[in-house]
């Protein structure tokens, strides 16, 4: 295993603790609000950093870090609801175009990667608040949740 590779392995939980959070938020209801998003969001971060005991200097930069994150879902679901518009009328078209179709792909694609690299630069920055004992409680917390089926946050 490469030295960078083995560098970067503690960065997976954290970043499974983030996209998580906010993915499995995301999805809870069929449209949930922005409000909804960030409250749930907010709240699940805020259990983790009482869990950890985190000092009020990391809740501040993390809170930083969460708005960040928030505004990454934000952007994401404004492109997902246009592209699935676009889609539909690909598919209501009498005739639909080839090159349209894979240029949606190829937008999706490009805004999925893009968001991947923005979440990843803030995990980044998550993983330089914590300390390594909490970012090891934080794995712990993401693993028992995940053998107890509950594969949010």
């Amino acid at each position: 295993m490469s030295r960078l590779f083995r560098s970067l392995l503690p960065i997976v939980p954290l970043l499974a603790l983030l996209t998580a959070s906010a993915a499995g938020c995301a999805r809870h209801s069929d449209e949930p609000s922005e409000d909804e998003i960030s409250g749930r969001v907010h709240e699940r971060v805020e259990a983790a950093l009482d869990d950890i005991e985190a000092t009020s200097e990391q809740r501040q930069k993390i809170q930083g870090l969460e708005e960040r994150l928030l505004e990454q879902i934000t952007t994401f679901h404004a492109g997902a609801k246009t592209a699935h518009e676009q889609a539909s009328e690909l598919w209501l078209a009498e005739r639909a175009d080839p090159k349209q179709a894979h240029a949606l792909v190829d937008q999706r694609m490009d805004a999925l990667r893009e968001g991947a690299h923005q979440v990843t630069d803030i995990v980044l920055e998550l993983h330089d608040v914590l300390t390594p004992e909490q970012r090891q409680a934080i794995a712990k917390r993401i693993e028992e949740r995940r053998q107890h089926g509950m594969h949010r946050f």
